[in-house]
């Protein structure tokens, strides 16, 4: 599904109703950052550097030039299934308040919080014609950061 403009679908420019990815991405991420400045929760790395890297590398966000709808909170327990006619279906998908306009990369992260995503061949078939394996490579190649910011995934490498 695409959007108008990417970020959070009610949220305030730049987290929301942005026009690049790059700008509702850092907006959002700055948001986040704020946060834990405030609360200080105990974190592997410090906020700023985290917002730092991800400016640094602003370009590949702007790879991303059409917002898709991204759950941001998908995974088994979330997505509601029913058989029908002796297959499994999706009949409703539950938790969209995370929801945002951007990367749909972004909904693999969630997907594999707490695992590898590798591990998981039916969903990696599932979800793109061509396998997320360390010997694909996509044409043309793309890194996009938003694959693996803040997951444990383990993101596919390429040469």
């Amino acid at each position: 599904m695409r959007g108008s403009s990417f970020g959070y679908p009610y949220g305030n420019p730049p987290a929301g109703g942005a026009a690049s990815w790059r700008t509702a991405f850092e907006g959002m991420l700055a948001d986040v950052c704020a946060d834990a400045r405030r609360f200080r929760p105990p974190l592997p790395f410090d906020p700023d550097e985290v917002l730092h890297l991800v400016r640094a590398r602003g370009p590949l966000f702007d790879q991303v030039t059409a917002p898709s709808l991204v759950h941001f909170d998908l995974w088994e327990g979330n997505i509601l299934l029913a058989e029908r006619h002796g297959r499994l279906e999706i009949t409703g998908i539950l938790d969209g308040e995370r929801s945002f306009w951007g990367d749909p990369l972004a909904d693999l992260v969630s997907t594999a919080l707490f695992d590898d995503i590798t591990r998981d061949p039916a969903f990696l078939s599932g979800y793109r014609p061509a396998p997320l394996t360390p010997g694909y490579r996509p044409a043309p190649p793309r890194s996009r950061p938003t694959s693996a910011a803040g997951s444990r995934c383990t993101a596919p490498t390429w040469p």
